[in-house]
């Protein structure tokens, strides 16, 4: 079973996400219910986001994980990520391959950083991950595919771009490019 993981990083902005329904289940994190409704759940694990999204959107489809979920399982004792807590939530419902979207924090550069939610309500200053922080969640992706072996994780970024390297032989990549031309048929 196919499962998108839909990321809020800006790498996602020129993918069409309506045209996604229908192919596959649709995992969205946090904020996106301000611009989509289309998905099939909704990650959420932040206070403020949860707060909001349980207020603005208030349906069956909203999943907020468990507050020792919402931290990264590998032990580290760092805080962990929507995106992250998504894919948990996919391969609990035996989804196998993931395509994931908006995971900017694999991208090395100024765009790792930005969020599409950048700067409004839940997205403030103390909430905006730095450079430094992309190194451990990649780690952390790294250590969590190796726990999770028999199901395919795709990341969908943009091309000409420098990448965080992993070792993980379950993990490949797409650029935004190919994935858009993908969903349109091409």
């Amino acid at each position: 079973m196919i499962a998108f993981i839909i990321g809020n990083g800006v790498s996602r902005k020129p993918i069409d996400l309506h045209q996604l329904k229908g192919e596959g289940t649709i995992f969205g994190c946090n904020a996106l219910y301000r611009d989509f409704s289309d998905y099939d759940y909704l990650v959420s694990i932040d206070d403020l986001i949860i707060d909001e999204v349980s207020s603005q959107a208030n349906d069956e489809r909203l999943i907020i994980p468990p507050e020792e979920e919402r931290w990264e399982l590998n032990g580290s004792g760092k805080r962990s990520n929507a995106g992250m807590n998504a894919m948990l939530e996919a391969i609990r419902r035996n989804h196998k391959k993931l395509y994931c979207l908006g995971f900017d924090f694999l991208v090395r550069g100024d765009i790792s950083t930005d969020n599409i939610y950048k700067n409004s309500f839940a997205y403030g200053p103390t909430t905006h991950a730095s450079q430094s922080d992309n190194f451990n969640r990649t780690k952390y992706l790294e250590w969590f595919a190796g726990q999770n072996k028999t199901t395919s994780f795709t990341f969908i970024l943009p091309s000409n771009t420098k990448y965080y390297s992993l070792n993980a032989p379950n993990i490949t990549g797409m650029t935004v490019e190919k994935f858009v031309e993908s969903i349109h048929g091409g």
